[in-house]
């Protein structure tokens, strides 16, 4: 037990060693990255070790949370182009509806007619947003042109929430 335990201690010394910041790159076959509310220094140290994509939450209602308002795309904005500055191909996972679209943030917006159409108007918003040619990119050409060409919907359909 004492020689797993000195292994397991090893690892972790090990690890804590090839800190984020260094110059050590991710194994080639290291997918990539979620975080939550990363800081710019995430981004950065995330950056530095060569991650190939970033996997963020877009969850329709923090983008729109009432019916009649307007998209707000700034949290994500800020998300995708910290990962495209910083070297990283943004992979988007949809989830989670607003109360005017479900009974429950963690329902699909599937229970009416409406509600799909909705749905689908902000899918199709996102992508012609993040995608290919995006909004995004055609705003601010400073940001290197790494669109979204994954996209998860509904993803951890399976999670206890």
């Amino acid at each position: 037990m004492r020689r797993l335990l000195g292994a397991v201690a090893a690892a972790v010394v090990a690890v804590a060693l090839v800190a984020p910041g260094s110059a050590a790159a991710a194994p080639r076959e290291f997918f990539g990255l979620s975080a939550v509310e990363p800081s710019a220094e995430d981004f950065g140290d995330m950056g530095a070790t060569r991650a190939g994509t970033y996997r963020l939450l877009l969850h329709w209602a923090t983008v729109q949370p009432s019916r009649d308002a307007p998209y707000d795309w700034t949290t994500p904005d800020l998300e995708i182009a910290n990962a495209a500055r910083h070297g990283m191909r943004p992979m988007v996972f949809v989830a989670g509806s607003p109360e005017f679209a479900a009974s429950t943030p963690e329902s699909p917006p599937l229970g009416s007619g409406k509600a799909r159409s909705e749905w689908r108007r902000f899918l199709a918003a996102a992508v012609d947003r993040y995608g290919p040619g995006g909004e995004l990119w055609r705003q601010d050409p400073s940001i290197p042109h790494r669109p979204v060409r994954a996209w998860q919907i509904w993803n951890e359909q399976n999670a206890d929430h």
